[in-house]
């Protein structure tokens, strides 16, 4: 033996490895119990939802049955199609913006913001681009400027005009 160990030391290293060697096995077989017992529950989960969702089906392939046909509805109003609002590249961004005045309810102050989104909203499709809040307030000043707006309250550098209809 090169390594001069003794029979005593190599018979303790052996018993400590089998000592191991068997806490793994109880180990691992407890894993493996907790491992069948999850995958049980999955099971039992999964033929659940499964079943559930085949309900689901049926119930919504029974509705769809019965339901009308959702309306035909056009997002642009026949009146708008028969104005120039000009070309997607170079819009009519002033027509715009009077129309949008125009229907607006109540006399409640506005501001280039709210006016902006509502041009967005109802003319995004016409546009290249998102109109800008900025550009609609030169539009909004250019009206007041005319007589059409009002200005309920001057801009600053922190906060937007209001504007009403005259």
């Amino acid at each position: 033996m090169d390594e001069q160990r003794s029979i005593a030391t190599l018979l303790t290293d052996l018993e400590a490895r089998i000592e191991t060697l068997r806490r793994e096995v109880v180990f691992h077989k407890q894993q493996e119990a907790q491992h069948r017992e999850q995958g049980a529950k999955s099971a039992e989960t999964l033929a659940e939802l499964e079943t559930r969702l085949g309900e689901f089906r049926t119930a919504a392939q029974a509705l769809l049955a019965v339901a009308p046909p959702p309306p035909a509805r056009s997002t642009v109003p026949a009146s708008l199609d028969t104005e120039d609002w000009g070309t997607q590249a170079r819009p009519k961004i002033g027509k715009m913006v009077e129309r949008v005045i125009a229907e607006r309810e109540g006399d409640a102050p506005f501001n280039p913001s709210e006016v902006s989104r509502d041009v967005n909203r109802r003319f995004g499709g016409r546009m290249k681009r998102s109109s800008d809040p900025r550009q609609i307030s030169v539009i909004l000043r250019r009206l007041a400027a005319a007589g059409k707006l009002e200005i309920a309250r001057k801009g600053k550098a922190y906060e937007e005009a209001l504007y009403t209809v005259a």
